[in-house]
């Protein structure tokens, strides 16, 4: 069993609302990708949604960048099996564009984490 920090106790609060307002709660949590908690405390504690937008950004610039990986990948695998000179040399500017724009990408995701 892993060692877990020792968190300070939780309490438990109980909040009135109607059928309508728990179906909307639930709703935003949803579409927030959180608990109803999590999304009643972020409201409360910092009186904003929590920002998903980033999250998802991250997400989509990580795709991105291993879809350049395997694309490069496999130009590589190509270059390996052909013999024309001039196709390789284009094929291997490609591959190091596709290289930059990995770089390139790991570096705005770095950004955005801060």
């Amino acid at each position: 069993m892993r060692n877990l920090p020792d968190k300070e106790p939780r309490k438990f609060i109980k909040v009135f609302v109607t059928k309508q307002e728990r179906e909307y709660i639930a709703t935003l949590a949803e579409n927030a990708n959180v608990s109803q908690s999590r999304l009643l405390l972020t409201v409360f504690l910092r009186g904003k949604m929590p920002d998903i937008s980033t999250k998802e950004l991250i997400r989509e610039l990580m795709k991105l960048r291993a879809d350049l990986a395997r694309l490069g990948n496999l130009q590589l695998k190509g270059m390996n099996e052909i013999q024309n000179g001039k196709l390789v040399a284009e094929m291997q500017l490609l591959l190091r564009e596709a290289r930059e724009n990995q770089t390139l990408i790991a570096e705005k995701i770095k950004k955005i984490s801060i």
